[in-house]
C-alpha cells in the first residue's frame, strides 16, 4: 500500500539523521492511534537510509506480563557483543546499558528503533531514559514509537518521556489520512472512498484491512483487536462499550447519564483507546471498532441494549429530532407498533429536509410489516414510497408499488386517491419508457377526477399531461394543458402546481424558439427555490440548460446542468443527476471534449439501475463517438438507443439517436439505406416548431439527397449549409465552439476548405469523417492530400487516440484497470472499455502482447 501523507514526518526524521550523522545524536518519538501507520513510516524511512547506516530494531510485546528489557534483547541478538551474556547473568543495569554504548559507538552512523514503548516495562524505560539522555554523544538516531491512545494520564510512558532533553528530541504524532487520501486509495481499488472514510475516520490500518477485505463485512483482524482491547475493561466498563455500539454515530451526554450509573467507567473506555470524548458526546475512535463491538454481541444482549435506548428515546417529550433513530432502534427489535407508528412520520421528516435515500429506507421498513396495516395505512405507505423511489431513480419499485396501491383501491371507493395514483403511474411509466402507456393513465386520472370539484389532484394532472406533451415539443398542448393547471393552481393557492406548469409551458416554448417561454421557466425556477420545492428546482435549471444546447449556447447550458447537479446533489436527488448526465455528455460533444464526453456517459452507461430515459442520451453518444472514431461496436449501441427510444415519445431524445444513427450510415457511405428511417423522423419533427431539432434531420435527409424543400423554421447554420453557403455555416458553427460541425461544414467547400476540414477532424480523432472526406477529395482530383494522422497517432497504424495511446503505455507497463483509472482519473470501466476498443484495434487478445508491442517498438509511445 502506497505510503500517503508522510513526507512531512519522513523529511523531518531525514534531518534528524542529517544532524546525529555529523555527531549530533538524535532522538525522536512517534506516536497516534493503533493502525495509524508507525510502523510503516519507520520502516519506510530506515529503508531510505539502509546504505547509509546500521539499522537496529526492538518491541515491546502485548503480553500481560511485559518481557523485561525485551527491544535490548531483541537489538543485542543482531550484534556481535557480551550484551545477551550479561543480560542471562543478570548484571547491573549501568553495565549493560554501557556495553550497549560501546556497541553502538562501533557501528555508526546507526539508527536505533524501539517499537510499541506503550507495553514497555519499568527496566525498558529506564533504558531508554539512560539511551535517549545520552544520545547527542553517538552518530546515532534513537526513534520511539508508541500508542497514544494506549496511555492514559498516569502511563510511566508520560514520566519517561518528561525526562528526556528536549534540545534533541522531536516528536511526531501522525494524523489520520484526509479525504483526499482515502478516496485515492479506494480509487485504485474501485471502492468507495467517502463510505471507508466515514467507517474508519482515516486510519491507515482499518483503511488497508478494508481495501484488502469484503467491504460489507469486518475483518477478522479488526474484530481480533476489539476483543483483545475488551478483554482489558473492566466487566461494567465493558457493558457500557457494548451498549454503546448499538446507538449508531455519537452519544449524547444526557442518554449516557440515562444508560449507565458510573461515569468512570467512561474514562477507562477513553483509556483503553477504545472511545474518545468530543464536545458533549462520546464515541468510538472509529466507526469500524463501533461495528465489531456490535457484532460480536449475542442476539439476546443486542435486543437488550437496543430496547433500553429505545425506550429513553420513546420517553422524552419532543420526539421529533429522535424520528430516526426510534426507527432504527425500533427495526432492531423488529417493534412493529413503533415501525409503522414512526415510520411515516420519519420519511416525510427525512424528505422535507432533501435526505430521499433516507426516507426511502423508512418506507421499506414499514412495508415489511405492512401485513398488520389497515387500507388506508398501506396506501400511505404505498404513495410515499412510489414517490421516493421515483426521486432517487427506482423506477421499476416505483411502477409497482402503484400498481399494489390502485390494486388495494379496487375494493376501497376513493376516486379522489384513484386518480392521483393513476397519474404518479403515468409519470413513472414514462420515465420506465413507455410513453403511450404512460398517456393512457395519464388520461385515466383526468376522466376519474373531472367528475369532482376541480382541486389539487385534478390540477397536478393537467401539468402532467402539459408535460407529456412538452416532452414530445407540441408546443399549443402542452401551453393549453399547462394554463389549465396554473389556473387550478392559483384558485387553491397551490404554489408547487403553479411552478410545475409554468415549468411544462415555458420549456415548450423555448423549445419552439418562442423566446418569452424563459420568463415563465424562470418565474417556475424563482417559485421553486423559495419554496424549498426540491425536484422543480431540478427541473427548471434541466429545461432552461436543454433549450439553450439545443441553440448550440453551449456555456450557458453547461451553467444550467452545472446547477441542476449541485443542487440535485445538495438535495438527494438522484433522478436529476442521472437525467443531467446525459446533456453534459452532449455539451462536451458538441464542443469537442470527446473523452470527457465518453466517460460522462460511460459512468450512466454502467450503471443498471438507470431509467431507460437517462440512459438513453450516453448510449448514444458512446455509440457516435465510436463512430467517430472508426472504433468497434457503434452501430450494435446505436441500435440499442434505438430500440429504447421508440417508446419514449421525447422529441430531442429520438433526435439525437436517429441524428447520429444517419451520422453513423453517412461515414460508411451506407446514408442511402437510412433514408427511410429519416423520412420516418422528419414527419415527426418538422411539426415540432423547433429550428434546431428539424433543422438537425433535415440536414442528413438533404446529405441523402432526399430533403424535397427546406422547411420552415429551421436553424440557421443548417439552412445556410444546405443553400450551400457552407462558408457562412462554418463561421457561425465555429461562433458556437462547435468544431466537429464546423469541419462538416468546411467539407462542402473547396480544396483549401476541405483541407481544413480533415485537419480539425484528425484534431479531433474523428478518423472516420477524416477518411471520407480525403475519399471525396481524390475523386475530384485533387492532389496533396494530407497523408497522415495527427502527430498523436502518427506513429501507430492503427489509428489509436491520444487517450488510447496512454492507456495503452499504462497496460504496457504493467499497470491495473484500476491502477490506471486511478492515475487518469476515470473508472475503472472505463479503462477496460479503452483497452477493449485498443485491442479490437490492433488486432490482439492479451496484455502481454499489447505491452510486447509496445517493447519491441511496432507501436511508438
Amino acid at each position: 500500500m502506497t505510503l500517503l501523507e508522510r513526507e512531512e514526518y519522513l523529511s523531518g526524521l531525514t534531518s534528524q539523521f542529517r544532524n546525529a550523522v555529523s555527531g549530533k545524536g538524535q532522538a525522536a518519538v512517534i506516536c497516534g492511534d493503533a493502525g495509524i501507520g508507525k510502523t510503516s513510516l519507520v520502516e519506510t524511512f530506515t529503508q531510505l537510509q539502509a546504505d547509509k547506516a546500521k539499522i537496529y530494531w526492538g518491541a515491546c510485546d502485548a503480553l500481560f506480563t511485559p518481557r523485561p528489557l525485551a527491544p535490548l534483547y531483541d537489538i543485542a541478538g543482531k550484534m556481535k557483543s557480551k550484551i545477551i551474556d550479561k543480560l542471562e547473568q543478570e548484571a547491573p543495569r549501568p553495565s549493560i546499558f554501557n556495553e550497549f554504548l560501546n556497541e553502538i559507538h562501533k557501528e555508526e552512523p546507526n539508527i536505533i528503533v524501539i517499537e510499541d514503548v506503550h507495553w514497555a516495562d519499568e527496566s525498558t524505560f529506564d533504558f531508554i531514559i539512560f539511551l535517549a539522555k545520552r544520545i547527542n554523544k553517538y552518530k546515532s538516531l534513537l526513534i520511539i514509537t508508541y500508542r497514544n491512545d494506549e496511555i492514559g494520564p498516569t502511563h510511566p510512558l508520560r514520566l519517561s518521556l518528561s525526562n528526556i532533553p528536549t534540545k534533541y528530541l522531536k516528536r511526531f504524532e501522525l494524523p489520520p489520512l484526509s479525504i483526499n487520501a482515502v478516496n485515492d486509495l479506494a480509487k485504485s481499488f474501485g471502492r468507495d472512498g467517502g463510505s471507508i472514510f466515514k467507517r474508519t475516520s482515516g486510519n491507515p490500518f482499518l483503511i488497508t484491512e478494508l481495501l484488502m477485505n469484503d467491504e460489507e463485512n469486518i475483518p477478522a483482524t479488526v474484530k481480533d483487536l476489539m476483543i483483545f482491547r475488551l478483554s482489558r475493561l473492566s466487566p461494567e466498563a465493558r457493558s457500557a462499550v457494548e451498549t454503546f455500539s448499538v446507538i449508531p454515530g455519537s452519544v449524547d451526554k444526557w442518554l449516557i447519564n440515562l444508560l449507565i450509573k458510573n461515569y468512570n467507567v467512561i474514562d477507562e473506555a477513553v483509556d483503553s483507546g477504545i472511545l474518545k470524548v468530543e464536545n458533549d458526546s462520546v464515541s468510538f475512535r472509529h466507526e469500524l471498532l463501533q461495528i465489531a463491538v456490535e457484532e460480536s454481541l449475542s442476539e439476546s444482549k443486542r435486543f437488550e441494549k437496543n430496547t433500553a435506548v429505545l425506550n429513553i428515546l420513546l420517553g422524552q417529550k419532543n420526539i421529533a429530532p429522535f424520528l430516526a433513530r426510534i426507527m432504527h432502534h425500533a427495526a432492531k427489535t423488529a417493534n412493529t407498533d413503533v415501525i409503522l407508528k414512526y415510520a411515516p412520520l420519519a420519511a416525510k421528516q427525512a424528505a422535507r429536509l432533501g435526505a430521499h435515500e433516507q426516507a426511502l429506507k423508512h418506507y421499506m421498513t414499514a412495508l415489511q410489516f405492512s401485513e398488520h396495516l389497515s387500507s388506508n395505512e398501506r396506501l400511505d405507505i404505498l404513495e410515499g414510497y412510489a414517490h421516493e423511489c421515483y426521486l432517487t431513480a427506482r423506477i421499476e419499485e416505483g411502477i409497482q408499488s402503484c400498481k399494489s396501491a390502485i390494486e388495494i383501491l379496487k375494493d376501497h371507493h376513493d376516486p379522489i386517491r384513484e386518480g392521483e395514483n393513476f397519474r404518479r403511474l403515468s409519470r413513472l411509466l414514462w420515465y420506465y419508457g413507455k410513453d403511450k402507456k404512460g398517456e393512457e393513465y395519464i388520461l385515466k386520472a383526468i376522466e376519474t377526477l373531472e367528475k369532482f370539484p376541480p382541486g389539487k389532484q385534478l390540477a397536478m394532472s393537467y401539468s402532467n399531461f402539459s408535460q407529456i406533451y412538452m416532452l414530445r415539443e407540441k408546443t399549443s398542448e402542452a401551453v393549453k394543458w399547462g394554463e389549465k393547471a396554473v389556473e387550478i393552481a392559483k384558485s387553491i393557492n397551490d404554489v408547487e402546481i403553479e411552478a410545475h406548469a409554468l415549468n411544462n409551458i415555458g420549456a415548450s416554448k423555448m423549445f419552439a424558439s418562442d423566446d418569452p417561454g424563459e420568463k415563465y421557466l424562470r418565474k417556475s425556477l424563482e417559485l421553486s427555490l423559495q419554496n424549498d420545492l426540491h425536484e422543480h428546482v431540478c427541473r427548471a435549471y434541466v429545461n432552461l440548460g436543454t433549450a439553450y444546447m439545443y441553440k448550440r449556447h453551449l456555456s450557458k447550458a453547461d451553467k444550467f446542468f452545472s446547477d441542476a447537479v449541485d443542487y440535485a446533489n445538495e438535495k438527494d436527488i438522484k433522478l436529476a443527476s442521472l437525467c443531467v448526465a446525459g446533456e453534459v455528455a452532449q455539451i462536451k460533444l458538441h464542443m469537442g471534449n470527446w473523452d470527457e464526453a465518453f466517460e460522462v456517459s460511460y459512468e450512466v452507461y454502467e450503471n443498471k439501475n438507470a431509467p431507460v430515459m437517462d440512459k438513453l442520451l450516453p448510449v448514444t453518444v458512446i455509440g457516435l463517438i465510436r463512430a467517430r472514431r472508426n472504433d468497434p461496436g457503434a452501430f450494435q449501441l446505436l441500435d440499442e438507443a434505438d430500440e429504447m427510444v421508440y417508446d419514449t415519445g421525447e422529441l430531442m431524445k429520438i433526435v439525437k439517436v436517429k441524428a447520429a444513427r444517419a451520422e453513423a450510415f453517412w461515414l460508411k457511405n451506407e446514408l442511402q439505406t437510412n433514408v427511410e428511417e429519416l423520412i420516418t423522423a422528419y414527419d415527426l419533427v418538422k411539426v415540432s416548431n423547433n429550428p434546431w431539432a428539424i433543422g438537425e434531420i433535415a440536414f442528413w435527409l438533404w446529405k441523402g439527397g432526399k430533403l424535397q424543400k427546406i422547411p420552415e423554421p429551421i436553424a440557421e447554420p443548417y439552412l445556410l449549409q444546405i443553400e450551400g453557403k457552407w462558408a457562412e455555416a462554418s463561421e457561425l458553427w465555429e461562433n458556437l465552439k462547435c468544431p466537429y460541425e464546423q469541419a462538416l461544414a468546411l467539407s462542402d467547400g473547396n480544396e483549401k476548405t476541405m483541407k481544413k476540414a480533415v485537419e480539425i477532424f484528425e484534431k479531433l480523432g474523428a478518423s472516420a469523417a477524416s477518411q471520407l472526406i480525403k475519399q471525396k477529395m481524390r475523386k475530384s482530383g485533387i492532389k496533396n492530400i494530407p497523408k497522415g494522422p495527427r502527430k498523436s497517432t502518427k506513429e501507430n497504424p492503427s489509428g489509436l487516440t491520444g487517450r488510447q495511446v496512454e492507456i495503452l503505455e499504462l497496460v504496457a507497463n504493467g499497470l491495473s484497470n484500476s491502477e490506471i483509472g486511478n492515475k487518469l482519473y476515470i473508472s475503472a470501466r472505463t479503462v477496460e472499455n479503452h483497452i477493449s476498443t485498443i485491442f479490437s484495434k490492433l488486432n490482439i487478445h492479451t496484455r502481454t502482447e499489447a505491452a510486447a508491442l509496445v517493447h519491441q517498438n511496432h507501436i511508438k509511445i
